[in-house]
């Protein structure tokens, strides 16, 4: 949920920037006055301000790992209550999952179907079949064998990667398992999902979600993908939330904008390059907004004036 929460707000950005590349793009020197009907400032302002939240999303990613890097840099102490990062290798505490398409054993899985529903309008991407699961896990780190406390959300696997695992055995695997799951009943008013969520504590869940009724021949359609995420036990793997005393664990920081709660591939030190590149990306979509806003003061306005 955190996860999901940090792009709602990240989105709801880029209308804002739009709206401050359009006044700004209506703005008549020496004057101070706004002519907002000027031609091309709404495609510019639009393209400005796309640019210009892209960048932004590479700065805040950059303050994100920064603010990892200042934590391992202080020797990711655990005290309890307080922010840390744990790497090490990743290990079950619980009995093994089987990856509902791939039939990989696994700690953790996130799934989902998908197609493309076109009309003579719409096109509407469809997850007919979505869901996740963790088994009670642990990191064996330098401070000790730190639990795993994440709440049921497929954010946490995001790092992970999301591949396509559409394979005719796979398909048949996965055939087979959404005719053996319980997907509950359809939840009012539109009664158009039906999920089933079982909360055994942070670190153990398993959600499944069906959406309408889909159809028969879903896993021999060509267009359709089937997508599947597994986190393995022995994978080295770094994580970043508060340490909990009393469960011997690690959760989700409570800003979660800056620190999401997902469990990220390799070691810390993959961060320094990391923070080069999203700096490097973050000053190129910045400086591109630059030369929009350029071309419209250079080129776009003189035209039309």
């Amino acid at each position: 949920m955190a996860g999901i929460m940090s792009l709602v707000i990240h989105l709801a950005l880029l209308p804002i920037f739009i709206g401050m590349f359009y006044v700004l793009f209506a703005l008549r020197l020496p004057l101070m006055t706004f002519d907002f009907g000027a031609e091309g400032a709404g495609i510019m302002a639009g393209v400005g301000g796309f640019l210009m939240w892209s960048g932004v999303y590479y700065l805040r990613e950059m303050r994100r790992q920064s603010a990892e890097r200042y934590l391992i840099k202080a020797g990711g102490l655990l005290h309890d209550g307080q922010r840390t990062v744990v790497s090490g290798i990743v290990e079950a505490q619980g009995p093994l999952l089987s990856a509902p398409f791939s039939g990989r054993e696994c700690l953790g899985y996130r799934y989902s179907t998908h197609r493309i529903s076109k009309s003579s309008t719409i096109h509407s991407d469809i997850h007919d079949y979505k869901g996740h699961a963790l088994t009670p896990s642990a990191i064996r780190a330098s401070q000790g064998t730190i639990k795993i406390l994440a709440p049921s959300d497929p954010g946490f696997f995001n790092p992970l990667g999301w591949p396509n695992v559409g394979s005719p055995e796979n398909r048949q695997r996965a055939k087979a398992y959404v005719r053996s799951v319980d997907y509950g009943k359809p939840i009012a008013p539109l009664k158009e999902v039906s999920r089933l969520e079982t909360f055994k504590g942070p670190g153990s869940f398993r959600f499944d979600q069906q959406f309408r009724q889909p159809p028969e021949d879903l896993f021999e359609m060509n267009d359709s993908d089937l997508l599947e995420t597994i986190l393995r036990p022995g994978e080295r793997v770094t994580l970043t939330g508060v340490y909990s005393t009393a469960q011997g664990g690690i959760g989700p920081d409570p800003d979660f904008i800056t620190y999401s709660f997902c469990i990220k591939p390799g070691e810390p030190a993959d961060l320094e390059q990391k923070i080069r590149a999203n700096r490097i990306k973050a000053m190129v979509w910045v400086a591109l907004s630059g030369v929009a806003t350029a071309v419209y003061f250079l080129v776009i306005l003189p035209r039309f004036s």
